[in-house]
This record gives C-alpha cells, structure tokens and sequence, in this order.
C-alpha cells in the first residue's frame, strides 16, 4: 500500500484529537482496518467515532478534515447551481 492510496479514503475516528494534538484514525485500506496517527489544520475537536476525510499523507501519518464541512460545500454548491439554473431559465 502507497500513503498516496490513502487520500481521498474516510475514516473514523479513535483517538479524539485537535489542531493541537495527534490522534488515531481507523480507515479500510483493501479489506483491511488499519490505524493511523492524525492530525488536522481545522479549529475544531475530532470526537471518538467522528468521520473524517484523509486529504494528505506525510511519513506514515495522516491529515484529514471532517466530512461535515463537505456535506455543507456540496450543498452549498448544489445550491449555487439550483440558482444558475433558475437564472438562466428566467433569462
């Protein structure tokens, strides 16, 4: 397994963790649980079962952001292009 297989993977958090400190992550790689150490740029506290999203990877450990920031984009973008749509229509 490459540490670049693992971006774009979703994980679950085991060991709750912030900006400041490190945690464990569990992500299925190829059928099989493994845990990782974490860390995070974001300003919030990652709780024990949170999902997270694996963005990048530096000598075995892994960044990640949390997967509710990604739900709001996409609505946020569905949005966006429910309005486009409704323009251009009017237009």
């Amino acid at each position: 397994m490459r540490a670049s297989d693992l971006v774009g993977l979703t994980g679950t958090v085991e060991l709750p963790f912030d900006a400041t400190s490190r945690g464990k992550v569990r992500l299925l790689v190829k059928g099989t649980m493994v845990n990782f150490t974490a860390y995070t740029d974001e300003a919030k506290e990652f709780g024990l079962g949170e999902q997270v999203l694996v963005v990048s990877t530096e000598q075995n450990r892994l960044w990640v952001v949390s997967t509710d920031n990604l739900d709001q984009s996409s609505e946020v973008s569905r949005e966006n292009r429910s309005q486009r749509l409704k323009e251009e229509r009017e237009s």
